[in-house]
């Protein structure tokens, strides 16, 4: 059994040609419809020439391709239609120069779009009974790969530019029966051949308007669909199929080293594998690691692609990528085990746009988990607030009658002027990282301070200044886990409110 790739085709299980026993033979049909398989393969070539897949493999393919225009017989012995004779002759043409440039840009030479769309619209020559293969071609892929790959697109049939209810094509490697009618049952069986089979995954939207760059790549071209019901993780999961050569024979044969992109690592991530870990001897360099975040960086900003939502599956992509272990530990850490290192490394680096900062998102669920029980019952709220408190802590820790009127307390007289302190002024305030291992009591200090904060922001004191609140709001959402102790003590000091004795 030969392990490159024979063949390439489009799965659409309405046809008798995607079941895995076939006769893969052009030599076999009319020579139209040999023209056209041959026309596909070499479109098809142009695909998966996107993808991560050895040069080796695209070189076969070539040279296969390559030798069935050869073979393709002289039309005219067999049609008296002129405009099917042009047709023919153009389609080789095409054939042959799609073949011959498999990573370069394509142009128009002496055809045109509608030349690929007439050949491919032509029916077949005839009907065949012994399971031959004929084009997969569908008009859904045809009609992507002209407006990518060659500018073009019928602006009457779509004026607004946007393929609607259209496919994504991810490849497979399927092994198949290459079907001999001359052979019995047995011998057949023993004849496999490895093929790519494209399989359509239903998207909502095309862009029609996106060409390919000098040198196309699937980044860019993912790019152009719109997948704003997907996130991030399930855009792993498509990347990682375009990860076609596994090999390692086939990829440690460059001098310099495994040439590895971005969807060998997602391979790995969605599989399980060590394809890219496994081989690698030191550092690995993904050729296209900064297309690949710029795409997706692109798409989240154009409601094209929702946000990462399992953070440690994005953390265990960036491990593959060679990312900082403190970046790593961020999205794969728990969040009350997250230090402020980390947390910084985070937010200063390139990540921040397509993923949700966990702590604040982890203090936005602790304000919706408390929210009922602060309004259940008929208690004041003093009572509501006491209950906050964890059980066994002393409840003169925290003074709860000090969120009232001050007027309430006995002994506010007596601290009036204590308790009129200057407004408070961030920028004269020492701010000062917490400790990455923090102690179990400087934990529930922050939770107890959390909570409290949470309890003033909803039931402010009528004496409460607007600017305190609004301070009180961003150190709980952004500084309260990130500042030591002491600077949070510190800020509490400077606060009008009162919120504690400690």
């Amino acid at each position: 059994m030969n392990n490159l790739i024979s063949h390439i085709r489009i799965n659409d299980f309405n046809s008798p040609n995607t079941y895995n026993r076939y006769q893969y033979n052009v030599q076999a049909l009319e020579p139209f419809d040999a023209l056209k398989v041959v026309l596909e393969q070499a479109i098809y070539l142009k695909y998966i020439s996107m993808a991560s897949i050895s040069e080796e493999s695209i070189s076969y393919l070539q040279r296969k391709i390559m030798s069935d225009i050869t073979a393709l017989k002289d039309l005219k012995t067999y049609s008296t239609l002129s405009s099917l004779n042009s047709l023919f002759e153009i389609g080789k043409k095409i054939a042959l120069y799609i073949t011959s440039n498999p990573y370069e840009k394509l142009e128009f030479l002496d055809f045109t779009p509608n030349d690929l769309i007439a050949i491919f619209n032509t029916p077949n020559q005839k009907e065949y009974l012994n399971q031959e293969y004929t084009s997969t071609m569908t008009e859904n892929f045809l009609t992507q790969f002209i407006s990518y790959f060659l500018g073009y697109f019928n602006k009457d049939q779509y004026p607004d530019g946007i393929l609607h209810q259209c496919a994504i094509y991810i490849p497979n490697l399927v092994l198949i029966e290459n079907y001999d009618p001359r052979l019995n049952a047995f011998e057949n069986a023993k004849n496999k051949e490895v093929i790519v089979s494209l399989t359509g995954k239903l998207v909502k939207e095309y862009d029609l308007n996106m060409t390919a760059p000098m040198k196309p790549c699937i980044h860019c071209y993912l790019r152009s669909f719109n997948l704003n019901d997907l996130s991030i993780d399930d855009y792993i999961g498509i990347l990682a199929s375009f990860s076609l050569s596994h090999d390692k024979y086939v990829m440690t044969a460059s001098v310099t080293g495994p040439d590895y992109r971005i969807p060998d690592a997602c391979f790995d991530l969605v599989t399980g594998s060590s394809f890219v870990r496994g081989q690698s001897t030191g550092e690995v360099q993904f050729k296209d690691k900064e297309a690949f975040f710029e795409s997706i960086n692109l798409m989240v900003e154009q409601n094209k692609l929702q946000k990462i939502e399992d953070n440690g599956l994005f953390g265990a992509l960036l491990t593959i990528l060679g990312e900082k272990p403190d970046l790593v530990n961020f999205f794969t850490k728990p969040v009350t085990s997250i230090a402020s290192i980390e947390a910084l490394t985070y937010r200063q680096s390139e990540y921040t746009k397509i993923t949700n900062d966990r702590i604040i998102a982890s203090m936005e669920a602790i304000d919706d988990t408390e929210a009922p029980e602060e309004n259940e019952g008929t208690e004041e709220p003093e009572d509501d607030a006491s209950n906050e408190i964890e059980e066994g802590e002393d409840d003169t820790n925290l003074d709860d009658t000090s969120l009232e009127d001050p007027s309430l307390d006995p002994t506010s007289a007596e601290d009036e002027e204590e308790d009129k302190k200057p407004p408070l002024d961030p920028k004269m305030m020492l701010l000062e990282l917490a400790n990455p291992t923090q102690s179990m009591s400087d934990y529930i200090y922050r939770e107890m301070v959390a909570r409290r904060i949470s309890y003033i922001i909803k039931n402010p004191p009528e004496n409460a200044l607007p600017n305190d609140i609004l301070m009180l709001k961003r150190w709980k959402s952004r500084w309260l886990y990130l500042a030591s102790i002491a600077c949070l003590r510190d800020f509490l000091s400077r606060v009008s409110i009162r919120l504690s004795d400690i």
